[in-house]
């Protein structure tokens, strides 16, 4: 077979419908890769930045959050301090969320700070909207906590009265509602009934690299480059099959024409 019968048959094989259609499945699927594996090198930076910040020595919510905006990147994860009065009548239950796999609520309410605006404290969980601990206490309090950024899943869901599914303090707030919230540790004076405490998220517990996040990175391109490599290999092997079916007539068809 010549070169040129060798890449017609290349050019006759791969355009064919079949493959045609495999390789822009592998195309898809590759591209669809890049993506997903970007985000996950994103939320590995994003964990160590946050790592970085609860590092840092306290500072007073005033200072780093404000008002009608998001939390910035750099502060998420960063312990902060506050002092105000919770706001009974805005306060709005997370549902469906777990500790010690047992279901139950989160109790967002707003801190009503110095200056007139509030911020977002998560004092902790509930089994139900009803169990004790539900209502804040009365008068100032001085608390620390974690500072987390609002939640983008469901958070243009529906709420049904003072409860939702996700937390987004700008949604439930006014103007002058800071953006994110504060994860509750400490808080003096005590209440008598206080719900119960949230453990710290995977990216504040003490992670000293989100190895898994990185290696997720690699793992999404990994992936999108096999595809296609798949796609060649078994295209390769068709075309090696057809031309061995192909060659052995060759001979067969020279020596008809010498005679």
């Amino acid at each position: 077979m010549t070169d040129r019968n060798r890449v017609s048959n290349v050019f006759a094989i791969v355009l064919t419908p079949r493959w045609l259609l495999a390789l822009f499945a592998a195309l898809l699927f590759a591209a669809a890769c890049i993506p997903l594996g970007l985000w996950q090198w994103t939320r590995t930076q994003d964990i160590v930045q946050s790592e970085r910040a609860s590092l840092e020595a306290p500072v007073d919510v005033l200072g780093v959050t404000v008002p009608g905006q998001l939390v910035p990147r750099g502060d998420i994860g960063r312990t902060v301090t506050a002092e105000g009065t919770y706001d009974a009548a805005d306060q709005i239950f997370i549902t469906s969320r777990m500790v010690d796999r047992k279901p139950g609520v989160w109790v967002w309410t707003p801190l009503v700070l110095s200056d007139g605006s509030s911020v977002g404290v998560v004092r902790g969980w509930l089994a139900d909207v009803t169990a004790p601990g539900a209502e804040p206490p009365e008068g100032r309090v001085s608390l620390s906590g974690v500072l987390y950024p609002d939640e983008g899943f469901y958070a243009d869901a529906p709420m049904s009265g003072d409860q939702a599914l996700a937390i987004d303090s700008l949604r439930f707030g006014n103007s002058g509602t800071r953006g994110g919230f504060i994860m509750l540790e400490e808080q003096s004076p005590q209440a008598s009934d206080s719900p119960v405490p949230i453990p710290p998220s995977a990216e504040l517990a003490n992670v000293a690299f989100p190895l898994r996040n990185f290696f997720y990175s690699f793992q999404w391109w990994v992936f999108g480059a096999f595809a296609l490599v798949a796609w060649a290999v078994l295209a390769w092997r068709e075309i090696r099959d057809q031309a061995g079916t192909v060659a052995p007539h060759e001979p067969a068809e020279q020596s008809s024409r010498e005679v």
